[in-house]
Parts: structure tokens; sequence; C-alpha cells
């Protein structure tokens, strides 16, 4: 069973993505089991925001967080893949235009 260890060595791995960290780097780096980080989302511990993507629900949100959570989606499907945002979210992230876009390009 999943205890505050698992939480606290998240909490160390997720801060440099904002909160956000991939399934595959929990269990490479911590040894943390994907069964464990389920069990977690049903605790509250964890969001699962896209497959292989989850945010501590105790770390603070950031404002740019949609942005993040494209970017590491991605490379549950690509490892290792350097991408950046672009198009219409470009755009809308440094705030040069007044677009809305339904959802991040990157």
């Amino acid at each position: 069973m999943p205890g505050p260890k698992y939480a606290t060595d998240l909490y160390y791995l997720a801060e440099e993505n904002d909160g956000l960290f991939l399934a595959s780097d929990a269990r490479a780096q911590l040894g943390v089991p994907a069964a464990a980080l389920v069990k977690m989302e049903r605790r509250g511990v964890l969001e699962r925001v896209a497959r292989g993507v989850y945010r501590l629900t105790a770390y603070p949100p950031a404002p740019l967080a949609q942005y993040r959570e494209a970017i590491l989606a991605i490379r549950v499907y690509r490892p290792g893949l350097q991408a950046i945002v672009s198009h219409e979210s470009a755009l809308a992230l440094h705030e040069i235009s007044d677009v809305n876009p339904s959802k991040v390009r990157i």
C-alpha cells in the first residue's frame, strides 16, 4: 500500500513540472508501481490529467499548467521528445493575440 514516502518523493519529482509528472518517470526514478498511482488517485492524492500524466492535488495549480500538461502528454508516447507550444496556442501563451484556441497545439 502506498504510504507517505511515495507522496513525498512524488512531490519532489513533480516540483520541476508545476506539480505534474509522468507515470513512467515515477516508476523509473522512484520505483512507484502503476497500481500505487491508481490507489493514490482513488484516495484523492493524485489527479490523472492525461494518459500517463498525473498531477499532485496538494501542489498549487500553475496558471500555465495546460501547456505543460500537453507537452508531458506527448512525452508519454515519444519519450525524450523536445516539444514546444505552437500555432494559436503560442500566440495565446505570449499574449500576442486575442485568439482563444480550443486545444493546446504542440
